[in-house]
């Protein structure tokens, strides 16, 4: 049984962490997620358990790794607690009848709540099923087996030019490992928590100067404090390896809180191209992807989007708009396939328990992340256009991206989001930009490095995935 393999190996790691025995923990710990990765483990209704005591030992393995360890050797054990926790790829419902049964049962269900009041006696009991159904759902979703975690030595090879940094909270602090021209560095950042607690003091400024029309004595009076705030980030998270990375474009692989800073925002880092992935394993997969795009590019405006949203179209010569009642999610799935950009502006809702279950809401229903990830092949990059569907700015992991998660885990290439509250100009300015340089054949990433640096501190948009 899979989930007593690893809870014999957690109890283990546990003795021998008691013992102050650390060499020997961490070669035990690499062995079994090494194992993790090699097997295919048992019955679905097990999963769960697997799941806990897989994310324990996952853990405990990252808490071990040292700034005294090799570079190489950290790296590696960093990169497969990350590709086991982050990397399930989805089961396709078309493939899976009994999957399929349960994703159906939970779009009549959330539309059979949308239609009934709270004060309906139904109310309550719909929402049971619809829970019920998720929990069925999300373990008939698991997968048998995820794809290898990437090899250090190879993930070289593709950075090219680039830089990767990579953020773990290890057992004495914050660490990062850098790779870059085929030579890799540890570097201890300090306390964990205390750069946790300034994203989270970064993002709460950022709110308070994103509204368009502050006074402008308040304007710049937030300002500041932005600036003084983002300094530090700075000054703690990319001063130290200024001389291994110079002006590079980076792949960011962040750990708890730092997921949605919005690196851009960094004095440092300003109109630098730089790539969030959850691991490395998910932006080799990325680089690695030779999808033939149409070049279609499909627009969809919800019943609170700016104004000019529907005017977009005009920078390209292959778009789709759907708005209003024809903003249908059968239609808007169809058109999505095989896209090259596809632009949300619509509402949505945040499943941070399971990105899977993340969706945005259209004329009739609501699509659901893990249904892109059905589509024979999902759009090359996603543009997510709606306040609520930026990261959350509280969290521990990558589950504060949302629905931009569940599209990375459905296999889209890129997702650009903005990583904090945007003023509604702002944000119109920014979006019609993005599309222009997308027009002009831009990279994702370097058009996201290009808008947020006319206006650093207003424009927070993060690129995920690949760029």
């Amino acid at each position: 049984m899979g989930h007593v393999v690893v809870l014999h190996a957690l109890c283990r790691l546990e003795l021998l962490l008691a013992g102050g025995d650390l060499v020997t923990a961490l070669t035990e710990a690499q062995t079994t997620l090494r194992a993790i990765g090699d097997r295919r483990f048992g019955p679905v209704l097990h999963r769960p358990l697997l799941d806990v005591h897989d994310r324990r030992l996952r853990t405990l393995a990252s808490q071990l790794v040292t700034s005294t360890l090799d570079p190489w050797q950290a790296f590696d054990v960093a990169e497969r607690v990350r590709a086991g926790v982050s990397h399930h790829p989805p089961t396709r419902a078309a493939r899976h009848p009994a999957l399929a049964d349960r994703l159906t049962q939970i779009r009549f269900l959330t539309r059979a709540i949308g239609m009934t009041s709270r004060d309906d006696p139904e109310w309550d009991s719909l929402h049971r099923q619809l829970e019920q159904m998720r929990r069925e759902a999300a373990l008939l979703g698991w997968v048998e087996q995820a794809q290898p975690p990437t090899d250090p030595w190879p993930l070289a090879e593709r950075l090219g030019a680039r830089a990767l940094i990579a953020f773990t909270e290890a057992w004495d602090g914050l660490l990062l490992v850098v790779l870059v021209d085929h030579e890799a560095f540890v570097t201890r950042l300090g306390d964990a928590e205390r750069c946790f607690e300034g994203v989270r003091q970064l993002h709460a400024d950022l709110a308070a100067v994103a509204p368009d029309n502050l006074p402008t004595p308040l304007a710049d009076a937030i300002s500041t404090a932005v600036q003084r705030r983002a300094a530090w980030l700075d000054e703690v998270l990319v001063r130290p390896l200024a001389d291994r990375i110079a002006d590079r474009d980076l792949v960011v692989l962040p750990t708890g809180a730092l997921y949605p800073l919005p690196w851009t925002t960094l004095p440092s880092l300003r109109g630098r191209a730089v790539v969030v992935s959850p691991s490395a394993t998910a932006w080799v997969e990325r680089h690695d992807d030779n999808r033939q795009e149409n070049g279609r590019v499909v627009i969809v405006v919800g019943p609170h989007a700016a104004s000019d949203v529907a005017a977009l179209p005009r920078h390209h010569s292959h778009a789709d708009l759907f708005a209003g009642r024809l903003a249908r999610a059968e239609d808007v799935l169809s058109a999505m396939e095989g896209a090259s950009l596809v632009h949300l502006a619509v509402w949505g809702v945040h499943r941070p328990e399971n990105t899977a279950f993340s969706a945005v809401r259209l004329h009739d229903r609501v699509i659901y992340a893990h249904e892109v990830g059905d589509l024979k092949q999902p759009p090359g990059v996603v543009l997510l256009d709606g306040e609520d569907l930026r990261p959350g700015d509280a969290g521990s992991g990558e589950e504060v991206f949302g629905f931009a998660g569940g599209l990375i885990k459905a296999g889209v290439r890129s997702v650009v989001v903005a990583a904090a509250r945007t003023g509604a100009r702002t944000g119109a300015d920014a979006v019609r930009e993005f599309h222009t340089a997308i027009a002009r054949g831009e990279s994702p990433a370097r058009a996201v490095a290009a808008i947020n640096a006319r206006n650093p501190l207003r424009r927070t948009f993060l690129c995920i995935g690949y760029g």
